[in-house]
């Protein structure tokens, strides 16, 4: 004979408080079991796989010490609040996709979550065996850049540094009367055009240096000022001309 499916049961009426009513009935424990022929066929039936109904949130984990931690998919690990393992480090979850913004072959937006940052985490048709992190939110612990909603006509990207203090930041601003497209690198900044740039100040332009500035320019160079120009040099001045120099004055000339 073949066992194919046993039932336990067992009762104690005292454990569940019922002792005037139960002391007599004792305890008792009864197995039930279904058998058939060892020669016959059978298989177990299948079972509906279990089905996740919407969404959960998480938290991002990693080893000890780390800030960020991926994989080579941009992947990342999370720990459950129901998960009572509370191991919160890379051995909490499998490696979990993470939807990004823009997604192309070697193209598109990157921002890899960092740890203790909250995820939504959603599975694919209900699979348990399928999350994918959807979403991210600000909470208690996690709060926005800045207050709101004394600043909720801004919009920002803004990073932290690794393991370290200091940011970079994109920020636009729209309130009425102080419109401003703000740009913070925390260390350099670098720019490449591969054809025309052109830059339009309708007001003032001020541009403050505090160090060395170095301008290449391959071929010529071309400087209109409509009224006064004004240079001061607090040491030495060098010039060289590799051809000819041409010099108009319409008015007098002072030098001292």
């Amino acid at each position: 004979w073949r066992t194919i499916a046993i039932k336990h049961e067992g009762k104690q009426h005292t454990s569940l408080q019922e002792e005037s009513f139960g002391s007599g009935l004792g305890t008792s424990y009864e197995v039930k079991a279904s058998a058939i022929r060892w020669t016959s066929d059978w298989k177990a039936p299948l079972r509906d796989k279990p089905c996740i109904d919407g969404p959960q949130i998480a938290t991002v984990v990693g080893p000890p010490g780390e800030e960020i931690y991926c994989d080579e998919w941009g992947r990342v690990k999370v720990q459950f609040p129901w998960d009572r393992s509370d191991k919160n480090n890379d051995q909490s979850s499998c490696w979990i996709r993470v939807a990004q913004g823009w997604a192309g072959a070697t193209w598109g937006a990157m921002a890899v979550p960092r740890i203790n940052q909250e995820l939504i985490i959603s599975f694919l048709d209900g699979d348990p065996d399928q999350p994918i992190a959807t979403g991210r939110t600000y909470r208690e612990t996690n709060l926005p850049p800045y207050k709101l909603p004394k600043h909720k006509t801004r919009m920002t990207i803004k990073s932290q540094t690794h393991k370290g203090s200091g940011f970079n930041e994109l920020r636009f601003e729209d309130e009425l009367g102080h419109q401003e497209v703000f740009i913070h690198a925390e260390k350099d900044k670098n720019v490449h055009i591969k054809n025309n740039n052109g830059i339009f100040v309708g007001n003032d332009r001020k541009e403050r240096v505090e160090h060395n500035e170095t301008v290449s320019i391959g071929d010529h160079r071309t400087e209109d000022v409509g009224q006064n120009e004004t240079i001061r040099i607090g040491a030495n001045r060098s010039v060289t001309i590799g051809g000819n120099k041409a010099e108009t004055i319409k008015l007098a000339k002072a030098e001292t």
